[in-house]
């Protein structure tokens, strides 16, 4: 086959390529930057199939590169969203793998910055959930928030959760402050804190209030 026109498509960072007159295929910039694809050179068969794969390849990695630029995922995440959009597992595969040696996926890291972002208003039972929803293996999960156990100050932390709790609290104020309190709890164990942490925070808060309440002496 011999290539007889090379053009760029209006839209898009691609080239459709004729052969013998005839409309041959469209590849990704890069690819066709990489080949010796020119008008007048001659393409075998076997030539044109491995073109073919390394733009398979170009448009997965051209997927999974828009999908980083929205946020950062977990390796299994993106290796979902690119199943979702009927990439090939093989080709998937060889993308994650390509990302990895890059560095643009990195679990470890990846559950490092979520929990960093979120561990304020979320205790480690939801943020080991969130996190295995993504994929995230559990070793790198518990390492990080192995991390931030070590970083935290305990009275950081009883204070994120009394500042949560103070809010339900203000927004069921108007229900009978048995049923506040049950709710409350329930809305904190979702947030993933432990009992023991909601009981304390909620003590802390009742103690904090009853002192407010106590009358100035006179003197």
């Amino acid at each position: 086959m011999q290539i007889t026109k090379v053009e760029k498509q209006e839209k898009r960072d691609r080239y459709n390529v004729y052969a013998d007159g005839k409309f041959l295929t469209a590849l990704d910039a890069g690819v066709l930057a990489e080949s010796n694809i020119r008008e007048g050179e001659i393409v075998t068969k076997s030539e044109l199939a491995q073109l073919l794969e390394r733009d398979r390849f170009a448009k997965a990695l051209t997927k999974a590169y828009s999908l980083l630029a929205r946020r950062p995922h977990a390796s299994a995440e993106l290796g979902r969203k690119l199943r979702e959009r009927k990439y090939p597992p093989e080709l998937i595969e060889g993308v994650i793998e390509h990302l990895q040696r890059l560095g643009y996926l990195d679990d470890a890291s990846f559950a490092r910055e979520w929990i960093r972002q979120r561990g304020r208003s979320r205790g480690p039972r939801l943020l080991r959930a969130e996190l295995r929803q993504r994929g995230v293996g559990t070793e790198a999960t518990e390492a990080a928030l192995g991390e931030q156990r070590d970083s935290d100050d305990p009275d950081d932390q009883a204070d994120a959760i009394r500042t949560l709790a103070a809010k339900r609290l203000e927004r069921l104020r108007n229900e009978p402050p048995e049923k506040a309190r049950e709710k409350t709890i329930a809305f904190l164990q979702r947030r993933g804190y432990a009992f023991g942490e909601i009981r304390n925070a909620l003590d802390a808060l009742t103690s904090d209030r009853n002192s407010d309440r106590k009358p100035t002496a006179r003197t």
